[in-house]
């Protein structure tokens, strides 16, 4: 489903993503110049130094070794082949390509020799990806446990794709009881050890002990989605080839496309035209999140931008003013930690085959002086014109330092309706900027399941009724402003994200948070694969159920939240709290699995 959203036909989109770095999210990685590499670069090779120079301004790559993932943009399709001969020959590894980019892994000695490829449009680094985790108590939450005892239904004859970071880069002996033998791995990221996880390795094969304890008798193939989105694209396809019926991801990379379709999305849309299900968590932002039009009032911003040792005066900016004149909101933190920021706008982008971005907003942050009330401003590198429409900036929050963040438009072309979104619950912003808005790329996309997430202590099956949603879980809402062949809408939509909420915190063998000497995986990583092994359940019953009717249940038997009414959507809580039992209940209904008898309620599963 989706809604009209009106706005400017000349509206321009931002997203902007802010989170705490921490270790376990992440690749091991460095700072990097946020800017992109371009070929139009009055200095290119001077931007190419400063890539690796831990500048202030950086943002977390993807980094494996002495090697870099990089995205090459080419100027037409046909250019792809001599770019991945040129490519191979600078000893690029693990190529994925797409219509209009390949992604690879670059020795960080050739990325000057990569940048001047003739055919090459321009070349950026490619941000490391999140996870968003933080379990046998999954399937008394999800009442799975109702669906197997009444119908003896076990995920039998079904194969589920999990996709996530590693599986077992610990090499570890695997726990047979909770993976059976008809677990496999298709492999690790290229060059990942257990020393790039810091306390989240393995996370795929976590998804798969939630998988296996809800539909234990499920066929379950893990591959990772952490060489970059060409790749993670691939992977997708690649379990669809392998007979997956059902796919569970729990990672998304800031380089998504937040107001068109991307790789990814393509990749679940050709599964799904195969009959191919596909549900991701929709991640663990909660609603820091802001989407307004872009109103100047007249404000302009006068500052520094900074791209390598090259420092640009920009005069009269105009400024977005975002509530009772003021032309900013405030972000701090009670503790140091690093953030990125990540800005869109819906100008085409050239990496899905458009004419590239016609206007640069910058994001610019202003420290405010404690003792003087001085603001000092500095804005992100590079300017983003024909290429993809998004900055972003990395930088250290200091403890008890308010930060000013300000969204500029630097050549001051059209009147933009943007989206911010602040990632973290630990960090604090202004009251007036939270509202939502911060689930996006394929985590809301309409050919998939979007999962939010509730404490398996906090569901009907464990006491608590209505259900409690976890505050971190993230809101759907974001329009979107152009077709999937990147072909701009008449008015932007809506879709109806998150479809519904699952459960987590519940109990794994290793991974996830000690609490009491028990290991609780939180997080939206977990409750994407609790929906995805219920629903192994009753694909199991009834192997034809199609996209919409499997929808259709969840929708008409999910438990509402507080304030919420039965059977109706929020951009927070779906369509509510997944209730299995019920869903594979109005699943069963013989218009959709066609079959008789008093006793073939699941196609002749139910027991005696």
């Amino acid at each position: 489903a989706s809604r009209a959203l009106v706005v400017s036909l000349t509206a321009i989109f931002a997203l902007i993503l802010c989170l705490q770095i921490e270790a376990r999210l992440t690749s091991r990685a460095i700072s990097i110049q946020a800017a992109v590499i371009s070929r139009r670069s009055s200095n290119p090779n001077q931007g190419l130094k400063q890539l690796l120079s831990g500048h202030p301004q950086g943002a977390t790559a993807n980094i494996r070794g002495s090697s870099v993932v990089i995205r090459s943009v080419y100027l037409n399709p046909e250019d792809r082949s001599p770019v991945v001969k040129k490519l191979k020959a600078l000893n690029c590894e693990n190529i994925a390509a797409t219509e209009y980019f390949i992604e690879c892994y670059l020795p960080i000695n050739s990325l000057e020799s990569a940048s001047n490829i003739t055919e090459v449009r321009y070349v950026d680094v490619s941000y490391a990806p999140q996870t968003h985790g933080e379990s046998g108590e999954f399937n008394k939450a999800s009442y799975a446990d109702l669906v197997t005892s009444e119908f003896n239904l076990t995920g039998e004859g079904v194969t589920v794709g999990i996709l996530s970071n590693t599986f077992n880069v610990a090499n570890i002996k695997l726990n047979k009881t909770l993976l059976p033998k008809n677990v496999k791995s298709l492999g690790e990221p290229k060059g990942y050890k257990e020393t790039d996880c810091e306390g989240s390795c393995d996370e795929g094969r976590a998804m798969m002990e939630i998988l296996h304890e809800i539909a234990p008798k499920s066929k379950g193939i893990f591959a990772t989605a952490f060489d970059g989105e060409a790749s993670f694209a691939n992977n997708i396809e690649r379990l669809g080839r392998l007979k997956c019926k059902i796919i569970s991801d729990d990672v998304n990379y800031f380089q998504e496309p937040a107001f068109q379709t991307g790789v990814i999305e393509k990749a679940i849309k050709k599964n799904l035209n195969k009959g191919i299900f596909h549900f991701t968590a929709i991640s663990n932002n909660g609603n820091k999140g802001h989407y307004a039009l872009f109103n100047s009032t007249g404000i302009t911003l006068n500052y520094s931008q900074t791209v390598g040792d090259t420092v640009t005066r920009i005069s009269n900016a105009p400024v977005h003013v975002f509530d009772s004149g003021i032309p900013y909101f405030e972000i701090s933190s009670s503790f140091s930690l690093s953030v990125i920021l990540s800005l869109q706008w819906n100008d085409p982008w050239a990496s899905l085959g458009g004419s590239g971005a016609t206007t640069d907003l910058d994001i610019v942050i202003g420290s405010v002086n404690s003792t003087t009330g001085e603001v000092t401003l500095e804005a992100t590198g590079g300017n983003q014109v024909g290429e993809d429409a998004i900055e972003i900036k990395s930088f250290s929050l200091e403890q008890g330092v308010t930060y000013r963040v300000y969204v500029a438009n630097s050549n001051n072309r059209g009147a933009p309706a943007f989206v911010f979104g602040v990632y973290r619950s630990s960090i604090s912003t202004s009251p007036y900027f939270a509202q939502g808005f911060t689930g996006y790329g394929h985590l809301v996309s309409q050919y998939g399941f979007s999962i939010g997430a509730a404490n398996v202590s906090n569901t009907p099956p464990f006491g608590t009724s209505p259900p409690i949603i976890e505050a971190y879980s993230s809101w759907g809402g974001l329009p979107r402003f152009y077709d999937d062949n990147g072909k701009k809408l008449s008015a932007p939509v809506v879709y109806e994200k998150p479809d519904v909420v699952g459960p987590d915190c519940g109990q794994t063998s290793f991974f996830g948070q000690l609490d009491n000497g028990v290991y609780r995986f939180c997080g939206t990583s977990a409750a994407s694969p609790a929906v995805a092994a219920l629903s192994a359940l009753i694909v199991e019953a009834n192997p034809k159920i199609t996209f919409s009717e499997l929808q259709t249940a969840y929708k008409n038997t999910a438990i509402p939240f507080a304030g919420q009414k039965a059977q109706t959507h929020s951009f927070q809580y779906g369509y509510g709290y997944v209730n299995g039992l019920a869903a594979a209940k109005s699943a069963s209904d013989d218009s959709i699995f066609k079959t008789s008898g008093p006793n073939n309620l699941l196609k002749g599963k139910r027991t005696k």
